[in-house]
């Protein structure tokens, strides 16, 4: 649905300088061409943003409409229902320029036209050969309109059930019709297997990586247009650990970072949610709010999920450096080998590693100061090769909590 374009008037104005953006507006995404904003400070102006409030309100149905705004730019508007309030707000998709693009999903910039704040919204595209009526949670279920694969809004969708997701194995795609509808000829048979594996594994990585984002209240709202699902995001904003560590000489600050750092996966596990991916690459900090963001959930499982012999819900994409020795073993991830990837990851950001093939602590004896050695040796015991050894994530919040808080650790001026 499209609403008519419109002349820029004076009344819309846009800002005229620099000077005034920054008085009127505490945070632009650097992506964004402020040519772009209007006097409101947003991506569409206010009387825009009331006609589609009101299309919005006239027709609950709606989810989406596309906008031409007074700065001559095209704009996708979202209704996103919040899944952990029910309250619905609408979102304006950045589309001049993307953020990036994985394997499964491009994201983008979107403003919350209420407030004026930056989102970041992952759109996944949903394999075209695998049909709605495919999935085994669909039955008994209306026709799909996000992510979740149903026309209930996130709110309800969630008090239908639970985890949808969880329950999808090889088994439960391999069992529908559509599926055992193929040719005759032994070889297009084969290509046609090979096809719909594909697809349907990509399908299922989609549906867990965005029931993981649910799960562990990343995420503030979702729809479908048309097979494309748009998953609103917190913004991670700021710099990640792996580029702040070569730019804090603060002692005081790494280990400040390092326990606000803990303190979001100990949220994360609380969730019932395991990251399975963490390394300094995914762990976002934002210096001048303080702030840590955790990205790319594409390998996180539920903390309670059951047993299963599905090989794609048991295949981990886990960084080595990273990895607990018994993940290779076992294939099940669980909070001890969070505990490993988290202290191998704080122990680059604190470069107390040695890089070779893979990452090792440095040499204990080759240190000296006292606060770096109780680091070391509490960073030993969180990588260590035997789980049992390895403290929880509560227990390694404690420590780096009173670490910090060492008198000694603000006077000295070397760097760790």
């Amino acid at each position: 649905m499209a609403l008519p374009k419109r002349t820029m008037s004076s009344a819309d104005g846009l800002f005229a300088s620099r000077k005034e953006w920054d008085s009127q507006i505490s945070f632009i995404p650097p992506e964004i061409d402020r040519a772009h904003l209007h006097a409101n400070g947003k991506l569409l102006t206010q009387q825009e943003i009331e006609a589609a409030g009101k299309i919005f309100i006239h027709d609950p149905q709606v989810q989406y409409q596309e906008i031409t705004s007074a700065s001559q730019q095209h704009y996708l508007v979202l209704r996103l229902v919040h899944p952990q309030t029910g309250c619905p707000h609408d979102y304006a998709v950045y589309l001049a320029q993307s953020l990036g693009r994985g394997s499964f999903a491009e994201v983008r910039l979107m403003q919350a036209l209420d407030t004026g704040d930056w989102y970041a919204v992952k759109i996944f595209e949903k394999p075209q050969a695998i049909q709605v009526d495919f999935m085994p949670f669909s039955s008994g279920i209306p026709p799909v309109s996000m992510p979740v694969f149903s026309n209930l809004s996130v709110s309800q969708a969630s008090s239908t059930r639970e985890n949808p997701f969880s329950s999808i194995s090889v088994d439960d795609v391999h069992g529908s019709g559509a599926v055992n509808e193929r040719p005759s000829a032994d070889e297009s048979v084969a290509e046609d297997t090979d096809y719909y594996d594909t697809e349907a594994k990509r399908l299922f990585k989609i549906n867990q990586e965005i029931a993981m984002l649910r799960q562990a209240n990343q995420m503030i709202g979702a729809v479908d247009i048309h097979g494309t699902h748009y998953v609103g995001l917190k913004l991670a904003r700021g710099k990640p650990l792996s580029k702040l560590s070569n730019e804090i000489n603060d002692d005081k600050l790494l280990l400040s970072i390092s326990t606000y750092v803990i303190r979001e996966f100990i949220e994360i596990i609380m969730c019932k949610v395991l990251h399975c991916d963490i390394n300094p690459d995914n762990i976002m900090y934002d210096l001048v709010n303080s702030k840590v963001t955790v990205i790319d959930f594409g390998s996180a499982r539920a903390l309670d999920a059951p047993p299963t012999d599905s090989p794609w819900a048991r295949e981990l994409l886990c960084a080595p450096d990273y990895t607990a020795p018994e993940l290779y073993r076992t294939l099940i991830p669980n909070e001890k080998t969070e505990v490993y990837a988290l202290g191998m990851s704080l122990a680059v950001f604190c470069k107390l590693v040695t890089e070779g093939e893979i990452f090792t602590l440095v040499d204990a004896a080759t240190v000296n100061n006292p606060t770096r050695k109780r680091l070391l040796n509490y960073l030993a015991q969180m990588t260590d090769s035997d789980p049992v050894r390895r403290p929880s994530m509560q227990s390694a919040l404690e420590f780096f909590s009173l670490l910090v808080e060492e008198p000694c650790l603000a006077l000295r001026a070397t760097p760790l």
